[in-house]
């Protein structure tokens, strides 16, 4: 039952697995967020938690000279499709990415510990793109438990915007990307032309 619900909402996708796109067609917009340049250049110092709830700095997931992260939108009854759809862009992508020197972090908004379990949808879209039904995600999974980072970023909308941020080995943003609606992120080719770009 759980793959059938993660079917209906990433598998129809697959069509825009180049995905989640920076179309600005006409999608219902979600409420404008402006996070300040002071929130944006922070953001390598915001705490996350890992799986086992160890509180992290978004830094220490830098284990490459660049760090692709990436906020999904969170869960709201239901984990946000255009969140599954960028998942696998990232997964089917990750090889490209690794050869620009760089890691990717995705960051799941949480209310409560509760609600990590339903990240497992971002791991079946990706399943699906990796043609493998045990695969776990390649690229580290943190959680923003209660929106914390989300609120200090200023990027909160409901859900979250979805955002795109990299950073440089000094914890320097180098890119970044809001989100004007859920659909609105950046293509995995427009993330590996910015990685191509910073030295």
């Amino acid at each position: 039952m759980r793959f059938l619900t993660m079917l209906a909402c990433c598998g129809v996708l697959l069509t825009v697995v180049a995905g989640c796109s920076d179309d600005r067609g006409s999608r219902s917009s979600l409420p404008a967020a402006s996070p300040t340049r002071a929130a944006i250049e922070s953001i390598g110092d915001l705490e996350v938690s890992d799986e086992t709830g160890q509180k992290k700095r978004i830094m220490d997931y830098a284990t490459a000279d660049k760090l692709v992260v990436v906020f999904s939108r969170g869960f709201s009854g239901t984990v946000c499709p255009f969140c599954c759809s960028q998942t696998q862009s990232l997964a089917s992508n990750y090889a490209r990415i690794k050869a620009e020197k760089s890691e990717v972090l995705v960051v799941f908004p949480i209310q409560d510990a509760m609600e990590k379990k339903h990240s497992i949808e971002l791991v079946e879209a990706a399943r699906i793109v990796l043609k493998d039904a045990n695969a776990e995600l390649p690229f580290p999974l943190a959680y923003d438990v209660q929106a914390m980072a989300v609120d200090q970023l200023g990027i909160r909308a409901a859900l979250a915007m979805p955002a795109t941020f990299i950073l440089d080995k000094q914890g320097k943003v180098r890119f970044s990307y809001v989100g004007r609606d859920p659909a609105d992120r950046p293509r995995v080719e427009a993330i590996i032309k910015q990685l191509k770009s910073i030295q």
